[in-house]
């Protein structure tokens, strides 16, 4: 009987961890509306049956920073692997970023998310965070850096 109440209490613990990390079972993605630098509004609708990165990040992070460098880095293997980024500022002011884009020679997508209501609806608690979606965007993974294994990490959840 008791080996029966543990198994239970195990079983219920883990559930729990699977609830509070939100990895265990497939939810789709919040569909959003944001600005670009440029005035353009988006939505995750817009990427029908395409793979997405979401990333989203500050220019006052100083590992938010490291990670665009990753990113920069891998972009020709993750267009090639077909994927799309689509990065989301956190709080900056529309010029802070424009300027940062500038400087870091960013060519992949920005987003503007500055009253936060977006990063709340991801349930967002730090920068940076990565979310990679499926082609019907369901959250495949959640990750705070981009791992230079990542297409690696994707087939495994994929197989």
């Amino acid at each position: 009987m008791r080996k029966i109440i543990d198994l239970k209490n195990a079983l219920l613990g883990l559930l729990f961890l699977c609830l509070v990390a939100g990895n265990c079972f497939a939810q789709t993605a919040p569909d959003f509306l944001l600005k670009d630098t440029e005035g353009k509004i988006c939505s995750l609708s817009d990427y029908k049956n395409e793979k997405i990165i979401v990333f989203f990040w500050s220019v006052r992070c100083y590992y938010c920073v490291k990670e665009i460098e990753r990113l920069k880095k891998f972009q020709p293997k993750i267009k090639k692997d077909g994927w799309k980024i689509v990065s989301i500022n956190v709080g900056d002011s529309k010029s802070t970023v424009e300027s940062f884009i500038r400087r870091h020679k960013i060519d992949f997508q920005v987003l503007l998310d500055s009253d936060l209501k977006m990063s709340m609806k991801y349930g967002i608690y730090g920068v940076p965070t990565f979310f990679f979606l499926d082609k019907k965007h369901d959250v495949e993974y959640v990750d705070n850096y981009f791992s230079v294994y990542w297409d690696e990490d994707l087939d495994e959840l994929e197989n």
